[in-house]
């Protein structure tokens, strides 16, 4: 029987993905859209539906998580464990509902939040050492 020796070569740390810079400033936002809507941010990523509420700040979490912060259906489904289709279908709610002034105003102050955050993000992966 012979022993088999593993040569050990340091390992380069791998850059981080931007789906890995993403996590902050989604986190971010996520506890912006909790705070204007007054719901607790761990009730965005629930499971279940809740209230209509928490859904209705649930969606619009996904609606700026696509529009203002430019991620794909497919990417903002998977932050808040749903099917791409219910994030379309999120967006297009609240979309609708943007007929009311109030929300209207509370969702332009919430973009300008998350663009600035998705801006910062694509600032510092485009310097990368």
């Amino acid at each position: 029987m012979t022993l088999i020796e593993n040569s050990h070569k340091p390992r380069r740390r791998r850059q981080p993905s931007l789906r890995d810079e993403l996590t902050r400033p989604c986190r971010v936002m996520e506890e912006a859209v909790a705070a204007a809507f007054a719901v607790p941010a761990d009730e965005l990523r629930a499971s279940s539906r809740r209230t209509a509420g928490v859904a209705f700040a649930r969606q619009s979490a996904m609606y700026l998580a696509h529009v203002a912060m430019g991620l794909s259906l497919c990417a903002v489904g998977r932050i808040f464990h749903r099917h791409r289709t219910t994030a379309a279908h999120a967006c297009l709610l609240v979309e609708q509902r943007r007929d009311d002034p109030a929300i209207d105003r509370l969702l332009d102050m919430l973009e300008g939040v998350c663009a600035e955050l998705a801006r910062d993000v694509h600032t510092r992966s485009r310097v990368r050492p």
